[in-house]
């Protein structure tokens, strides 16, 4: 049932909304503008240079352009984006009463491009002239075909124009004009570059941003700001640099790793944009300053004036130099031109940073709707949205219906049938109501959407609160399902702090759903005073179907927490309630919003821990409680660290046996809160419905112990599938990292081998990179946590190891001979393993299924040892012989080395050929081997002395190979027979290992070069 008998809940259409509360200013009807327009204070800058002045109102404005002197033509109206000057400049257009004699030149900011602007100025120019810069103007922009070509050509202007004129003369100190040479020469190379191209050209870039605007004009996605070039548009970045030119890459470089040079980079392209686009596009500033003061000299011989009406001057960039020039040519007896006014909006920081000096001395006086902090006169956001709120509820047609007949614009509220409980509850300004909204709630929705400073901006509390508000929550709000748990969220950050948890848990009713205290709990938060939980006006619970809680007040209380209230008997406090501790007020913080801090989480985690680990009973004959808490020393471990406090489990903490605190308004919350409270007392008899309270925190302390104590401690059974999973991921990692012991049959050497770190492995499968992923599953599991066997040898200490004193003292050498046995029988990945042993497993097992890529992989990195022959010191010998004839005939090609390739040649060892002709053999006989066998292949002692011959075969080759060019072409063949026979001992195969060694080894690789 309806609050508002017979109507329906929601006073108002939701389809009225857009066509009320646009965007932009320029959007709505003059019928809808004048219904909702309402005066905003501000801020009379006489002095520009400063932020201070006298608090005034729109009139104040208007009476200032009409008394504007001629020698003063510019009045900025300044302000932020969004902060409403788009809405003041469409209203002086409305109540500026023009003289006879006075030319109004409005220039819109969206969809103005630069035949638009033009179009404007030549309304009023001499026939002739805008006749030639229209055809100037339509053949430039028809020649471009299309935006792409457009952004080709303004790329190339600048590059030329930074090479041609970037580092002219101006006043700059000899470091900057250092600078700027440097970056003459440079940065046209980026410009140009085809590697570059697509990050110089993209969408959401400065150059296409530019010839977006100047082609179409801006539309309501653009910033007001100016489409300069920034530092951060001339720090590029590809995928892979090494395809661009050298000079390029070098700016590129230099652009990257230097703070100032960006900056700089960036104002020498601004400087030449004006140029650039006047090549470009067929008009610059110097036209758009040619004909302004054509138009003034035209308009001075019929006794005019010129009024420019700018709604945002930064659509001038590009051509605002000859415009800026137009303006500040004021009048005299040499040069007749007419007087003109401009009125300009224009963001703050754009007319501080991109305006000249000339600009602010011939202002006149400026209008800040930036009022500074602590101003007495700030705007009243109820006497704002009040007339939108009743422009929505009237709607578009009766509103232009009232305007056509000359009546004032119509009030819903009059004919409504709850107008005065309405009013009363939620508040009216002059006769109108805010509901949905009241004062309350109205200012937290703002201050949630409100920048940094909380300044107020029009248009966000527009089309970020007024807007989602009246469309989106409409229906909700008709069917009694309002405030919803999006609105929460959305203006969550406006309302922090006004609830904490107890007063939560005071605004539950136990005949009541959730859904219903979840929003009775938004509802007060929102619609409520300061004061803790409270019941609302009755109008309002009835209007958003919340019912309110018995027993508590209505009065609006001003002080926050309440006093005690003594609901247990063993309590006794007749003294107000004590200051909330910040660790609590921390906690508050994180239930309401989710956002703490972390020395709050790590001191919030360290009660917890502690309370925790109390409970659990470590002392099980086997170890004590400090290798449980400790990742480092076993795993799964219970650190502080694996509590989390609403987050999920990240990373590896899987290693871990975490656990998880629930935020928001659940048990668990309140128990953490009861527990930073106790931890700040002392005694439960100084927190706040202690007695309660504590039962909860126990209830919930031994739920957590449990829920830890479970997971943590493993059983001890004989047949423990666990204990034959580790013991056979620790002893084939064993076999990967080259234990020696490993290979062996002793069974002592096997156990060795097992909790051995890899240390004393062989050095195939450290030295190998192909190798590497293999040797990394069985050291860390493919984790990036170090030590994971560590981990895993911990686990078995703690599942097969005797301890005294909570220190491993023997080995269960019976229990663990049996799980190796099994081990040997080990498919698959048994269930009910720990997390972080399963995924141990996992990587494990998906490396070993790579053994045949592994023994192709080395099959390749083996030398051909039948292009070398057994004897590699008869082959040296002969190439080093050749080269040294070679260079004593004065014949030996540059890029040669004798003695490189000598001195590779002696670092093959006498046993080199020997070991790799092993490996080769057992790679030949890989389908017969076991695993065992394979991996003791894999990793035998053979990579170094491969490489090393690879080396040397890789320098003959290359020495051989530009030798024999040589020879041929200088000497005809006079040593072509020598050449010959030492190349029948290098074949082909030698060559192609010139290229193996250049992608296994790049240390040898660079020897060579």
């Amino acid at each position: 049932m309806s609050w508002r008998e017979p109507l329906p809940a929601a006073c108002w259409n939701a389809e009225a909304v857009f066509s009320i509360i646009p965007v932009e200013a320029e959007t709505p009807s003059d019928s809808v503008f004048n219904a909702t327009h309402s005066a905003l204070p501000i801020l009379r800058r006489e002095k520009i240079d400063r932020h201070a002045g006298a608090v005034v109102d729109e009139n104040v404005l208007l009476d200032a352009v009409n008394q504007q002197p001629a020698d003063y033509p510019v009045l900025p109206i300044l302000g932020r984006s969004g902060a409403g000057k788009s809405h003041l400049v469409r209203w002086l257009r409305m109540n500026l009463e023009l003289k006879p004699g006075t030319r109004l030149v409005f220039v819109p900011k969206h969809r103005t491009s630069l035949r638009g602007i033009l179009e404007l100025v030549l309304k009023h120019a001499p026939q002739a002239r805008a006749a030639e810069l229209r055809r100037r103007v339509d053949a430039a922009v028809d020649s471009l075909g299309n935006e792409q070509e457009a952004r080709l050509r303004l790329r190339s202007e600048l590059a030329t124009l930074i090479e041609t004129r970037g580092a002219q003369p101006g006043v700059h100190s000899s470091e900057e004009a250092e600078l700027r040479q440097y970056l003459a020469s440079s940065l046209p190379a980026l410009l140009l570059d085809p590697w570059f191209r697509s990050s110089l050209l993209a969408d959401n870039g400065a150059i296409a941003r530019l010839v977006k605007e100047k082609l179409r004009g801006k539309d309501e996605t653009n910033k007001e700001d100016a489409f300069g070039f920034t530092a951060d548009d001339v720090r590029l970045s590809v995928d892979d640099v090494r395809h661009a030119s050298r000079e390029a890459q070098d700016i590129a470089g230099a652009l990257a790793s230097d703070d100032e040079l960006p900056r700089l980079a960036a104002d020498m392209l601004n400087e030449q944009l004006s140029q650039a686009v006047s090549a470009v596009f067929g008009l610059g500033g110097d036209d758009l300053k040619n004909l302004l003061v054509e138009l003034r000299l035209e308009l001075a011989r019929e006794g005019a004036e010129l009024l420019l009406l700018i709604e945002d001057f930064s659509i001038f960039q590009g051509i605002q130099g000859g415009l800026i020039d137009a303006i500040t040519l004021v009048p005299s007896a040499d040069l007749a031109v007419c007087p003109m006014r401009v009125v300009m909006a224009v963001t703050t920081g754009y007319f501080t940073n991109h305006l000249p000096d000339t600009v602010k001395t011939r202002t006149y006086v400026a209008f800040d709707l930036d009022l500074p902090v602590g101003t007495d006169r700030q705007v009243d956001a109820a006497a704002f949205a009040a007339p939108y709120l009743n422009a929505v509820r009237v709607g578009a047609a009766a509103l232009e219906a009232a305007r056509r007949v000359g009546d004032d614009v119509p009030n819903a509220c009059v004919e409504c049938p709850v107008t005065d409980r309405c009013h009363s509850a939620f508040g009216a300004v002059d006769g109108v109501g805010i509901f949905p909204f009241n004062r309350e709630s109205l200012v937290r929705a703002i201050r949630s959407k409100s920048g940094v400073d909380g300044g107020f901006v029009a248009r966000d509390v527009l089309t970020r609160v007024l807007r989602p508000v009246l469309h989106r929550d409409r229906e909700a709000i008709a069917a009694g399902d309002f405030p919803t748990e999006f609105f929460a969220r959305e203006f969550a950050t406006g309302a922090e702090g006004l609830l904490d948890i107890e007063d939560e848990a005071r605004l539950e009713r136990s005949e009541d759903p959730p859904s219903t205290n979840e929003r009775r709990k938004r509802l007060v938060r929102f619609w409520g005073s300061e004061g803790g939980a409270q019941n609302l006006a009755g109008t309002i619970h009835q209007a958003f179907n919340v019912p309110a809680v018995g027993g508590l007040t209505t009065e609006r209380k001003v002080a926050k927490p309440p006093r005690l209230r003594l609901e247990d008997a063993d309590i006794v406090n007749s003294e107000p309630a004590p200051e909330i501790p910040m660790l609590v007020a921390a906690v508050d913080r994180w239930i309401e919003t989710g956002e703490i801090q972390q020395v709050v989480r790590n001191e919030l985690r360290r009660i917890v821990h502690a309370l925790v680990v109390e409970r659990i009973d470590f002392d099980d004959g086997c170890w004590g409680r400090a290798p449980w808490t400790d990742p480092s020393r076993a795993m799964p471990a219970f650190p502080q660290t694996a509590i989390h406090l609403g987050e999920s489990p990240k990373g590896a903490e899987g290693r871990l046996v975490g656990l998880t605190i629930e935020g928001g308004t659940s048990r668990d919350a309140r128990a953490l809160r009861a527990l930073a409270w106790y931890s700040k007392s002392g005694s439960w008899r100084l927190v706040p419905n202690g007695a309660a309270l504590q039962r909860l925190a126990y209830e919930k302390l031994e739920e957590w112990s449990t829920s830890v104590s479970q997971r943590l401690l493993p059983g001890r059974e004989s047949e423990s599938p666990e204990l034959v999973a580790v013991v056979y991921a620790l002893d084939a990692g064993a076999q990967i990292l080259g234990v020696p012991g490993a290979y062996r049959d002793d069974l002592v050497d096997r156990v060795a081998a097992i909790v051995d770190m890899g240390e004393t492995g062989g050095k195939g499968g450290e030295t190998w990179p192909a190798f590497a992923p293999l040797v990394n599953s069985a050291r860390t599991g493919g984790v990036a946590a170090a030590a994971d066997r560590e981990q895993l040898r911990n686990r078995l200490l703690r599942l097969a190891s005797f301890s005294q004193g909570g220190k491993p003292l023997a080995l269960d050498i019976p229990r663990i001979a049996r799980a190796l046995k099994q081990a040997e029988q080990f498919s698959g990945i048994p269930g009910d393993l720990t997390e972080e042993v399963e995924r141990h497993l996992a990587v494990l097992a998906a490396q070993l299924a790579k053994l045949d890529d592994f023994a192709n992989s080395a099959q390749e990195a083996l030398p051909d040892l039948d292009a070398i022959g057994a004897d590699i010191r008869e082959a040296t010998a002969v190439v080093n012989d050749l080269l040294d004839r070679a260079a004593s005939a004065n014949l030996l090609p540059s890029g040669v080395s004798p003695a490189v390739v000598r001195q590779v040649g002696r670092e093959i060892k006498d046993g080199d050929i020997a070991a790799v002709a092993r490996v080769r053999q057992r790679l030949i006989d890989w389908a017969n081997l076991s695993q065992r066998e394979k991996l003791r292949v894999l990793t035998m002692d053979w990579h170094a002395p491969a490489s090393r011959v690879l080396a040397w075969s890789a320098a003959a080759d290359h020495a051989l190979t530009k030798t024999e060019a040589a020879l041929v072409a200088d000497v005809g063949g006079r040593l072509q027979p020598e050449l010959e026979r030492a190349g029948q001992r290098l074949d082909a195969a030698l060559q192609r290992a010139c290229f193996e060694l250049d992608g296994l080894l790049a240390g040898d690789a660079d020897v060579l070069a």
